[in-house]
């Protein structure tokens, strides 16, 4: 493994801990409590992962959208014509977005 990907698993490793801490904290406070009602729990446990996948779903189906529209460029040219596409790319980040850049 290379480091980055050892610093990405340790950062993976420590978020899990510190929100299964959280979670067990809020448990044990609303067990002491008498206040827990496990359809509660799970209806607000639900609520976050539900959003996270509406928003999700709207996001793809925009980003369908966009590469659906058609776009059509009508040039018209007298003379001799030289016609030259450089493209540059480069892909960065944890989940790999490659951007594709002319000139």
């Amino acid at each position: 493994m290379s480091q980055k990907a050892t610093d990405a698993s340790a950062l993976m490793l420590s978020g899990s801990v510190a929100a299964l801490s959280v979670g067990g904290a809020t448990s044990l406070v609303l067990y002491t409590l008498g206040q827990v009602d496990p359809v509660v729990l799970a209806v607000g446990a639900a609520g976050p992962v539900a959003l996270v996948l509406a928003a999700g779903s709207l996001l793809r189906s925009v980003g369908r959208a966009k590469a659906d529209m058609h776009t059509e460029n009508h040039n018209h040219f007298t003379g001799p014509v030289t016609n030259h596409t450089e493209v540059h790319t480069s892909t960065k980040g944890m989940f790999g977005r490659t951007q594709n850049h002319n000139g």
